[in-house]
């Protein structure tokens, strides 16, 4: 007797991103949590930072002090490593409350999410690691960036949902990448494109310049994380 297997579904952008708003919709609650504690908190902390670790920008028509904007462009850069630690533990706790409201189990994603805690350090140094793998190979002539946080996606997710170590959470992210990475692709242009347009919507809002530059509102920092 042979068991025939379940045929694989499809990746679709529509499906997905249908999905992603169903689940804010059901879960709004530990999903905005989430995402005050980890991504509006470190983009404020970011903010208040910056101007206070690289100094001002520099002024149109100034004489270009090349050490200090090196410098300047290295502490933002180190900032932007840290920040991402943030982000991957943020995604991985999304992906822990996804998978409990797909699977019926919505009772457990306060413990889930608690012991998410204790893979926090790990899925934090992770991130760093792969901003920095992701900012190295986007010297080399951006393409390999780009092809390396394709690949490295769902990191995030292998880390708080199959709870992988170090190494294999980058393997197993590529393999469930592999032959999706262009519509993964797609989706993050489209994030790209409409936090833009949100940008603009809020600025136009709340009356802040388009090129004001410089830490922005906490009104506008808020509503874009």
């Amino acid at each position: 007797m042979t068991v025939s297997a379940a045929p694989p579904v499809n990746f679709d952008m529509g499906r997905v991103i249908s999905a992603g708003f169903g689940l804010l919709a059901r879960r709004p609650l530990p999903i905005l949590l989430l995402a005050l504690v980890l991504s509006y908190l470190p983009a404020v902390a970011v903010g208040w930072a910056t101007p206070y670790l690289a100094g001002p920008t520099p002024q149109p028509g100034a004489v270009p002090d090349l050490g200090a904007t090196f410098r300047r462009l290295g502490l933002l850069e180190c900032i932007a490593f840290l920040a991402a630690g943030f982000s991957w533990i943020f995604q991985g706790g999304v992906a822990v409350v996804a998978t409990a409201d797909a699977g019926g189990r919505s009772a457990e994603i306060g413990a889930q999410l608690t012991r998410l805690l204790g893979r926090g350090p790990l899925i934090f140094v992770a991130g760093v690691v792969g901003r920095v793998g992701v900012f190295l190979a986007t010297l080399l002539l951006v393409v390999p960036g780009v092809l390396l946080s394709l690949a490295w996606y769902v990191c995030p997710a292998v880390a708080a949902v199959e709870g992988k170590g170090f190494m294999d959470m980058f393997r197993r992210s590529a393999e469930l990448t592999r032959g999706n990475r262009g519509a993964l692709f797609g989706m993050a242009l489209l994030f790209i494109i409409g936090g833009g347009v949100l940008s603009i919507v809020l600025r136009l809002a709340i009356g802040v310049p388009f090129l004001a530059t410089g830490a922005q509102p906490a009104i506008l920092t808020f509503a874009l994380q």
